[in-house]
Parts: C-alpha cells; structure tokens; sequence
C-alpha cells in the first residue's frame, strides 16, 4: 500500500510539512465519497453529538450582494448572511441549531465531508 499523499512524495512530505504545517491533501484517497448525509447530520445532533470545526480550519467570510461568500481553509462556499456569523462566531464550537434549514443542513453536509467540521461527543 502506498502512502495517501497523492503527488507529494515521502521525503518532501517528511522534510517540509511534518510536524512544521498543515498540509492538504486533496483526493488523498482517490475514489473516496464520504457516506454523510442531511439524514445523518440530523439523527446525529439529535443525540449527544455536537459540531466542531477542524482545528487547521480558518472560516471568514465577506458579504456580495446580499449573500455571504465563506472561506474554509482556502474552499469556498455561498450560504445566508446568518449562516456564515454562526460558523464563523465561536472559536471551535458551531451551535447545534445550525441546520434549522434545508440549505444550512445542505451546507453543514458538505463542510463535514470536505473536513472542516466533524463531530465530537
């Protein structure tokens, strides 16, 4: 089994990046479609879960025309004015009435299966 560290080969991966900074990998495990959907995040903060953003993370976020344009970690996303104050105001905690709407459940989605927030107990 090779390393999943796509065109980074392992000496520039262990020379530059580890235990220095962050380091994207991007389709690191090719073929890979993350499982997760509306169903799920539901089910999941009905319970004892709660969303929390990747630690190597950056959200911001600049209003256009109405809209929000948020930045995670270099992706890009378009989403309500609101939705980007509440994944952008807590320092590691997202509140847990986040999804009350199709589009911010959609959201939510897509930012836990590109990594940028996950779920902790």
């Amino acid at each position: 089994m090779t390393a999943p560290l796509g065109d980074l080969d392992v000496r520039t991966f262990l020379r530059e990046y580890w235990q220095k900074k962050p380091c994207l990998l991007r389709q690191a495990f090719p073929g890979f479609v993350p499982e997760l959907d509306e169903n799920d995040v539901t089910a999941a903060l009905a319970g004892p879960a709660r969303l929390q953003r990747n630690p190597w993370t950056r959200f911001a976020w600049i209003e256009q025309d109405g809209i929000a344009l948020l930045s995670a970690a270099g992706d890009e996303y378009t989403c309500s004015i609101a939705t980007a104050m509440l994944l952008c105001a807590k320092p590691s905690e997202v509140s847990r009435d986040l999804p009350e709407d199709g589009a911010r459940l959609q959201l939510v989605c897509q930012l836990i299966n590109d990594g940028h927030l996950f779920f902790a107990q």
